[in-house]
């Protein structure tokens, strides 16, 4: 398994005791061969633009042995915005980008997945965090530190996951 700007996340960590070997890297490196999975958290909105991001999933793919899988989450708009919101330390993708995503997976020869059942049924769905991240602006009182939805600039966003398969 190979997994991207892991940090002290505890897959790596997981993995390896289930008898995986795991590469946990910074950066995409050539010739570091192929994988069963692939992963990254919170990577694709961080890499200076909405390109930058859709692009590191596709390139992730070269690193799938057929068959492999590969998980990446990103922030998903919620609202409706005419363009991708792209925030500098934050980019926002919205539905349409993960539709044209789906059609360049296809084009490197791997399908994705994608659950849209985004739910506002229950409270805990219906709060959108004010709270800003502390390098970003002021930071409001947040409790528990806990929530699905957050206000990023003029977006609200959610943390959504992408299922990757190479064929």
């Amino acid at each position: 398994a190979v997994g991207f700007d892991v940090g002290s996340e505890p897959l790596p960590a997981f993995f390896a005791a289930h008898g995986v070997d795991v590469v946990a890297t910074d950066r995409i490196p050539d010739g570091v061969g192929t994988f069963d999975v692939v992963w990254s958290s919170s990577v694709v909105a961080h890499l200076g633009s909405p390109e930058r991001g859709l692009d590191f999933v596709l390139e992730s793919c070269r690193l799938l042995k057929p068959g492999g899988v590969a998980v990446h989450t990103l922030e998903l708009e919620l609202t409706n915005q005419p363009e991708t919101r792209d925030y500098g330390h934050c980019a926002v993708h919205r539905l349409e980008d993960l539709a044209a995503l789906e059609v360049r997976l296809a084009e490197v020869g791997c399908t994705a997945t994608f659950n849209f059942g985004i739910s506002m049924d229950t409270f805990e769905d219906r709060w959108i965090s004010l709270a800003l991240h502390p390098d970003h602006g002021p930071r409001l009182p947040d409790p528990d530190g806990v929530h699905l939805k957050l206000v990023v600039g003029e977006s609200v966003s959610t943390s959504f996951g992408i299922l990757i398969r190479r064929l």
